[in-house]
């Protein structure tokens, strides 16, 4: 988990490879820990969280009312972070499997509930569905 060849590290070498910075919006939490848009994350806890499928973002973008569910996501879910309102301080992650969106919060990111999922310890993918 730690040093050079750790999965901290990883996952900041390889967001940097595979998901660089251009211009895109993100979530700058220290000068090393960022999270940006096109992210691979994944979820540390279980929990329920307000979510809502796919087929409903584009009504969600444009502020319409939509209809929320609570779902539980599980420890080890991986998603995709793609969309940030930082203003609302909501932060979307699209998981594809279950084709629901999430809502996150910024004390998410800094709780520990998401990380990077570039790079995982075997116990984080451990009784996850991932490709």
């Amino acid at each position: 988990k730690e040093g050079v060849l750790g999965a901290k590290n990883l996952n900041i070498v390889l967001q940097n490879v595979l998901n660089p910075q251009k211009n895109q919006k993100s979530l700058q939490l220290s000068s090393k820990r960022e999270f940006r848009v096109r992210d691979k994350v994944v979820h540390l806890q279980n929990r329920n969280m307000s979510c809502f499928y796919t087929s409903d973002f584009q009504d969600y973008k444009d502020g319409k009312e939509i209809e929320m569910t609570e779902l539980r996501v599980y420890n080890g879910q991986i998603g995709v972070l793609f969309f940030l309102n930082s203003e609302n301080d909501e932060y979307l992650v699209y998981f594809p499997n279950e084709e629901y969106i999430a809502i996150y919060s910024k004390s998410d990111f800094t709780n520990g509930t998401i990380d990077l999922a570039y790079a995982l310890t075997i116990h984080k993918t451990q009784g996850s569905e991932f490709s």
